[in-house]
């Protein structure tokens, strides 16, 4: 999935004809919402989530507060780039800290944003039955597909202008509250203990995934891309895997790959002047740089000498 996030941002497709760009637009879209859905399920399939919830907040914020520090320097050059004032810039980088999750280049982070704010809300729920915890949470996933489907498709309805002036000037879109929607989702599942027909779910997940290449509207692709994701997950962890450290690797790797691909993606960038960055070639360098970091790392993070940095980064 992390290879999924490198490929939406690097865009491999980004030239190709209207029909490939939009299937691959239905699929890679689905790899961040699966990623919350497993943070929530990982955390919520243990019984004492109720104690480890806090430490899970705290440790969302370090990792947000460290990755934002990495990619600082990109941020300044960002603001420098595009001939900001400092005033300006500053104020930028405060709604984009606390409002939208993501600097320049480092668009990736809103996703640890959002799960601050999940773990922080359902740290607030935690006397609360697990369909009141759901229902807020769908209630905030609703809320946040209608704002991001009236940014996407409302620009020409003028009853829709005030909104969209606001997300623009604050949020952007609604994707924070969809990520905690899914979030829950993955709760939801955990704590329910779903069972469900293997060939079913795949079937209704294809199904979906065929109408959302379909369906011009937003708010309908953002509904079944939810039921998508779903199916998806209940069928993988429904799949039978022998026990090896090979998983555990794969899970430290896809980390190290979602928290640095954009590095080296500015790289590329800055390489090419940032004109034309997006390409299959930018999608197969960044991709096997990240790949070749992150076996690097996962070698020696075990090694005492590493093992303190591995976790102040990716812990």
């Amino acid at each position: 999935m992390a290879i999924l996030v490198v490929a939406i941002h690097t865009g491999p497709f980004e030239y190709s004809d209207y029909p490939i760009k939009r299937l691959f637009a239905t699929i890679t879209e689905i790899a961040v919402p699966f990623f919350f859905v497993t943070s929530g399920f990982l955390l919520f399939r243990n019984t004492d989530w109720k104690l480890r919830i806090g430490r899970y907040a705290k440790r969302m914020a370090r990792l947000y507060v460290v990755w934002n520090i990495v990619y600082l320097p990109i941020s300044i050059f960002g603001f420098i780039h595009d001939g900001v004032s400092i005033g300006t810039a500053l104020l930028q980088f405060i709604r984009g800290f606390f409002l939208i999750g993501q600097q320049f280049y480092s668009w990736h982070l809103w996703y640890v944003l959002a799960l601050i704010y999940a773990a922080v809300i359902f740290c607030s729920m935690r006397k609360t039955t697990i369909n009141v915890r759901y229902f807020v949470s769908l209630a905030l996933f609703v809320i946040g597909a209608a704002v991001s489907a009236i940014v996407l498709d409302g620009s020409n309805i003028t009853t829709f202008s005030v909104i969209i002036r606001m997300a623009k000037q604050t949020i952007i879109n609604g994707r924070l509250f969809m990520g905690i929607g899914y979030f829950a989702l993955g709760m939801l599942i955990a704590e329910k203990k779903m069972i469900y027909n293997k060939n079913a779910l795949i079937a209704v997940a294809f199904g979906c995934i065929v109408l959302s290449y379909i369906v011009p509207y937003s708010i309908i692709v953002f509904a079944l891309r939810y039921i998508t994701v779903f199916c998806l997950f209940l069928f993988v962890i429904q799949i039978y895997l022998p026990a090896s450290d090979v998983y555990v690797k794969l899970r430290h790797s896809s980390k190290v790959v979602y928290f640095t691909h954009m590095l080296f993606f500015f790289t590329w960038s800055a390489i090419k002047s940032f004109q034309d960055v997006n390409g299959m070639d930018a999608f197969v360098i960044v991709t096997s740089m990240t790949v070749i970091t992150s076996l690097l790392i996962i070698a020696h993070k075990d090694e005492k000498s590493y093992n303190k940095i591995y976790n102040a980064f990716f812990g």
